[in-house]
């Protein structure tokens, strides 16, 4: 079966029940990280490896991390062979590439980089200064820091980066602008018994977050086809200030793992957010499926959420501008709409506005009908199936 579903081009849940990223890039239609093509080994014209020591200018001789990294300019390809990479501080990666010529570091093809720290972190364990820098097919693995993966700067591309196991926020977007990230997955995220989460009053760890200094938000952050898995807070935490966010085709599930909020999507954030937007993603096995979180205008369209432990698809959370336009969305029978006496938001179209009962194909994550309404039950038009 589970061959046939890959072959089917679907995304096929592993032994540990997360999503495997098999789906080819051009599939918008499959929610959650779809399968990233590695790039050509020729391209490569710097490389490094676990305590490699040589010039880093061939396969057979790479350089360090550290060492290879502070030395890349525009344009440049580092291929980083396979294996773990440990490092006891973090990393603060600050270079600059143009949109012509970006710099690219990315697992070689047919090995996989794997980067960890060795000791607590206060901060940020890999610090993403600089402009169009581009991280690909690269696994964080177990990393013990506040923030695990931080975007600053501007024009920065994520692309099939896992950030699994480890006891901070997974993927951060801070202040930066123009920054994506695609295709990339964050789970296990545990934080409990950290100083950090100590200081949050709750859990701390989130699976992508999306914030910024005051009067600095993170500007047209992109997170499109990402999937976040048990975390001690949420999947994904617009906290704010931000500028147009943007989730798209995104799965968000088994929040929290233990003291923290537990939202599938905190879709926008405070201190000014405004125009974030959440599209065709889908929450489930979480506390609630989706919020505005103190936001500005945003909106929440063609989204699906089931077995949400408070029963609930939309929650106002009592400090938001009441500008949300929500259409288009389904939740299973009997969630409730939080309004927290809010009256502005604009509700059209959506599953509980509509005579009858939502009945779904599959509750079960993994077949292709999952949470796909049944068909002939007057509800194929709304979710994140609508044509």
């Amino acid at each position: 079966m589970r061959s046939a579903l890959a072959r089917a081009g679907f995304l096929v849940p592993r032994g540990g029940g997360r999503y495997s990223p098999i789906a080819p890039s051009s599939s918008p239609e499959l929610i959650g990280a779809r399968a990233v093509a590695a790039t050509p080994a020729g391209q490569f014209n710097k490389f490094a490896s676990p305590g490699g020591s040589g010039s880093g200018t061939s396969y057979g001789s790479p350089g360090s991390l550290s060492t290879m990294l502070a030395g890349l300019v525009a344009g440049d390809k580092l291929a980083l062979l396979g294996g773990t990479y440990t490092f006891s501080s973090g990393i603060n990666f600050n270079r600059t590439g143009t949109s012509g010529a970006p710099i690219l570091v990315e697992s070689y093809p047919g090995e996989q980089a794997v980067l960890t720290n060795t000791v607590a972190i206060n901060g940020a364990a890999f610090d993403v200064t600089g402009s169009y820098c581009q991280l690909r097919r690269i696994n964080f693995t177990n990393n013990n820091a506040t923030w695990i993966l931080i975007l600053r700067g501007s024009n920065h591309l994520l692309e099939g980066v896992n950030v699994i196991g480890g006891k901070g926020t997974g993927i951060t977007f801070y202040s930066t602008l123009n920054s994506v990230a695609r295709d990339c997955v964050c789970g296990d995220l545990d934080s409990a018994g950290t100083p950090w989460d100590a200081v949050s009053g709750s859990g701390w760890a989130d699976g992508f977050s999306i914030g910024g200094d005051p009067g600095s938000p993170s500007t047209n952050p992109i997170i499109d086809h990402c999937e976040a898995y048990r975390c001690t807070d949420d999947g994904f935490d617009n906290w704010g200030p931000s500028t147009n966010c943007k989730f798209t085709y995104c799965s968000s599930r088994d929040h929290p793992i233990a003291g923290g909020n537990g939202y599938g999507f905190k879709v926008a954030g405070g201190g000014g957010s405004t125009g974030a937007s959440a599209e065709r993603c889908i929450a489930y096995k979480v506390n609630t499926g989706f919020t505005p979180n103190g936001g500005g205008v945003l909106k929440i369209k063609n989204c699906t959420a089931w077995d949400t432990a408070f029963d609930v698809f939309f929650d106002a959370d009592g400090n938001q501008s009441p500008s949300c336009v929500v259409s288009d969305n389904i939740c299973q029978p009997g969630d409730a709409i939080q309004l927290n006496g809010y009256s502005g938001h604009v509700f059209t179209n959506n599953s509980w506005q509509r005579g009858g009962s939502v009945a779904f194909m599959s509750t079960t994550p993994g077949n292709p009908n999952f949470l796909r309404p049944t068909v002939g039950g007057g509800f194929e038009d709304i979710g994140v199936y609508a044509p």
